[in-house]
This record gives structure tokens, sequence and C-alpha cells, in this order.
């Protein structure tokens, strides 16, 4: 059975932690029931249906952010290079004008 719009927007409503702990609840099978729910119980193997989704998006997500901080390091990077270039330009320039004078 999949989850009803009822059920999955009460265990959006919910963080998985929490879920998880309401796991401790039922049986061992994925078709045991889970009670404690407002919107009444739900079986063992759509819960864990649910938390491998949120898992997924959780993992997603980080990966993005890595990515995206991966990205911003690079270009600090080259921006600090570029700087420190820039900075040896001009302190060559200050010598070679001080030498010509």
């Amino acid at each position: 059975m999949t989850l009803s719009s009822e059920q999955r927007a009460e265990l959006e409503s919910l963080a998985p932690a929490t879920v998880r702990i309401m796991l401790i609840q039922g049986g061992p099978g994925r078709g045991a029931s889970i009670p404690g729910f407002k919107c009444g119980e739900i079986t063992k193997g759509d819960i864990d249906d649910w938390l491998v989704e949120k898992n997924a998006e959780r993992e997603s997500r980080e990966r993005e952010l890595f990515d995206v901080t991966q990205r911003t390091y690079g270009y600090t990077r080259k921006t600090y290079y570029a700087a420190l270039a820039a900075l040896l330009a001009a302190v060559a320039g200050i010598i070679v004008t001080v030498l010509h004078l």
C-alpha cells in the first residue's frame, strides 16, 4: 500500500528522526501497523519507503551543497591568486620606479 496524501502530510510534518522512533512501537515485518499517528496507523513498510525517500532527498541536497562549496572555494582561490599577482606587479612597479630615480 502506498501512503495517502493525509499520511504523507503527517509524516512530512514530523522529523524523520521522530518517525524512526515511532517505528519502535510496531512489529518487525513490513506489514506491521505503527500506531500513534493522527491519521491512523501506517504500515512499517510504507514508513520505511518514506524514510528512504527522505534520505535520498537529504543526500541530494548535501551533494548539491558540497558542489556549490567546492565551486566557491575554487573561485575564492583563483581570486586570491589574481590579487596576489596584482600586488606583486604593483610592488615590482614601485621598485622599478624607485630604481630609475
